[in-house]
């Protein structure tokens, strides 16, 4: 029985190998990776990362992210309050609750209203806002105010400064005042602000006395304490050179300088700057500046009555920022070589600012500016401040009805180069038979801007009230109804910022602006404007056949000569120009409105239709069309 037991075992080993034991291995350790910091954790690279994001994609998008986002970037996001004039004093008492809640205060009065009683309301608010911030259960709120901003006229200008309790928390300072001269002490100004960064002081026709040195006295000689200021813009300013020499020396971060159109005390009156030296002199302040430890960004210098040296000014000016494209002049020195010098070889231009010293009167610049602007390629920014540009330019089909054809003079027009201008700040006017007060003007205005400028961002339109040449005085201004045209800025896809002054009282139904708002689209307005549309139908079937006209076809292909860069164009963009100031384009653009996923200006933010402050395009439409003031038309 054993011998069968063991033949029986070995069998069973041949016919089943033998199997091989498994090792015994342990449960895998987590890994631990060294991984590189994010830069989106970093706070100090994040804070970096945020400086150059602007203030409405901060509010808007930013702060919505995470925590860490919105903890480091709520300082920034600051609560404006304006304060127009428009509205009744009456009612303001509700406005100014909001005050001890805001960081941006922004005061609006415009020219000719009477803005005592509301200037009273203000000032009392501020210092009762003032006191409660002081108390020790205040000192550490958040929404201290920071920014102040004024546009008045002459009727407090004397004494504005005066009045106002600056808070220390104060960052930036910004006042406009339209008439008159004003006084203002700078160096005590800064002492009671150590912390501004910002002063920007413009006096439109007067003066802007500073009076005293502009150092404040606490700092010392031999005190080694800086100011934080980084801007500094001034327009048709009177101080002490030798005392804004001073200045810089304890302003090493200051980044932008603008001296515009300087005024010399000896040429008016001022009882404290009379005793001081009150020569300017380009050269040396420049020489001054390029001793100094910082290399500005941006840079004007200039005095009334006083041009520039062209060859020698320029290379200076060009030494205090070699990677600078950008240009800043006083209008008079806008000379035809100026303009052949910055157009010489690659043109390398990308920014324009272009100012003048006083509104009642124009200065022969247009057609400089507009040729400058027809060969420019690479311009983004123009800004003009009170200069003339004449309407006629924008006038390439020579549609806008003049009185009297007899003798008309008409100026040179063309298509600008710059296509992919991102701003523009333009002063229009329209002087003898060409009044800007028809339908017609408008539409040429906005359809030629929206055409050649497709990409604008920034876009401010304003229209003088009154404009005194040697020839008259002119009353001119731009219609928003819709047979205006205004509606052909709705083909700006990128704009964010939207100026236009109006001037007159808006004399039409909502339904004419609000299309620039998902309210403004419903069936009820919708239905509004078909109707207004309807009744164009006559006019733009003679259009229609003014343009299949033999002559008109020839008329066309003949603008070669006369147009500035007409030949230059594609056969699209002659299409587009073709139809410039007529009914027929805005009624394809009123059209296109009716589709269900249009969406128009998705970037706009800001708005501002009869001068005055931007606001949001809700509260803007809002003070124009109050219940008690629309119409029907």
């Amino acid at each position: 029985m054993k011998s069968l037991f063991l033949k029986t075992k070995q069998l069973l080993q041949k016919k089943q190998p033998l199997q091989k034991k498994q090792p015994i291995i342990p449960p895998p350790q987590p890994i631990q990776l060294l991984m590189a910091p994010s830069p989106l954790t970093i706070p100090e690279i994040l804070e970096r990362i945020f400086s150059y994001v602007d203030e409405y994609t901060l509010s808007k998008s930013v702060i919505l992210v995470c925590r860490l986002w919105h903890q480091m970037n709520q300082h920034l996001v600051l609560r404006e309050l304006i304060w127009d004039t428009h509205v009744p004093v009456d009612n303001i008492d509700k406005i100014l609750s909001k005050l001890a809640e805001s960081s941006r205060l922004k005061w609006f009065c415009e020219w000719g209203m009477d803005s005592v009683a509301s200037w009273n309301k203000l000032m009392g608010a501020l210092h009762e806002s003032m006191i409660q911030k002081q108390s020790p259960s205040m000192q550490l709120c958040s929404n201290s105010l920071r920014e102040l901003e004024f546009r008045t006229n002459t009727s407090i200008a004397a004494n504005l400064f005066d009045a106002i309790p600056f808070p220390p928390t104060l960052t930036s300072f910004k006042f406009v005042v339209q008439e008159g001269s004003c006084s203002f002490s700078f160096g005590r100004f800064l002492e009671n602000c150590p912390l501004l960064e910002e002063f920007h002081g413009e006096v439109a026709t007067g003066n802007l006395f500073l009076l005293g040195y502009l150092v404040p006295s606490n700092l010392g000689e031999r005190s080694l304490q800086l100011l934080p200021l980084r801007s500094l813009v001034l327009r048709n300013a009177n101080f002490a050179q030798s005392s804004l020499e001073e200045l810089l020396l304890v302003t090493p971060r200051m980044k932008e300088l603008k001296l515009i159109g300087l005024r010399n005390a000896r040429a008016e009156t001022a009882q404290d700057i009379l005793e001081t030296d009150s020569n300017y002199s380009r050269v040396h302040l420049i020489q001054h500046i390029q001793s100094l430890p910082f290399m500005l960004n941006s840079f004007h210098f200039s005095v009334f009555h006083q041009f520039l040296n062209e060859p020698e000014d320029n290379g200076m000016q060009s030494s205090l920022s070699p990677s600078e494209t950008g240009r800043s002049l006083l209008t008079p020195d806008l000379t035809p070589s100026m303009m052949r010098e910055m157009g010489m070889g690659a043109n390398f231009v990308t920014s324009l600012e272009l100012y003048w010293c006083r509104t009642s009167k124009c200065p022969s610049t247009s057609l400089l500016l507009h040729r400058f602007l027809c060969f420019s390629p690479h311009l983004l920014h123009v800004k003009t401040s009170n200069i003339t540009f004449q309407f006629e330019h924008f006038d390439i089909h020579r549609r806008s009805p003049v009185t009297d054809s007899s003798g008309t003079v008409y100026v040179q027009t063309g298509v600008w180069a710059c296509t992919n201008l991102r701003t523009l700040h333009l002063e229009l006017h329209g002087h003898g038979q060409f009044q800007m007060n028809n339908d017609v003007h408008s539409r040429i205005v906005f359809g030629y801007i929206s055409t050649v400028c497709p990409r604008l961002q920034d876009l401010r339109l304003s229209v003088p009230q009154i404009c005194r040449v040697q020839d008259g005085v002119y009353f001119n201004r731009l219609n928003v109804r819709l047979k205006g045209g205004f509606a052909l800025l709705s083909r700006l896809k990128y704009l964010e910022r939207l100026c236009v002054s109006f001037n007159d009282e808006l004399d039409c139904n909502p339904s004419h602006v609000n299309w620039m708002l998902p309210s403004g689209r419903t069936a009820e307005f919708r239905a509004m404007r078909q109707k207004s549309v309807a009744l164009w139908d006559s006019t733009i079937r003679e259009e229609k056949l003014k343009l299949k006209d033999p002559a008109e076809m020839t008329r066309l292909c003949l603008m070669d000569k006369d147009v500035l860069r007409w030949g230059e164009l594609e056969t699209t963009a002659k299409r587009e120009l073709w139809r410039l100031g007529l009914l027929t384009e805005v009624k394809a653009v009123l059209e296109l409105m009716e589709s269900q996923d249009f969406e128009c200006w998705p970037l706009l933010h800001k708005v501002s239709l009869k001068g005055g402050f931007e606001q949001e395009p809700e509260a803007c439409l809002r003070s124009l069309f109050p219940p008690n003031k629309m119409t029907l038309n």
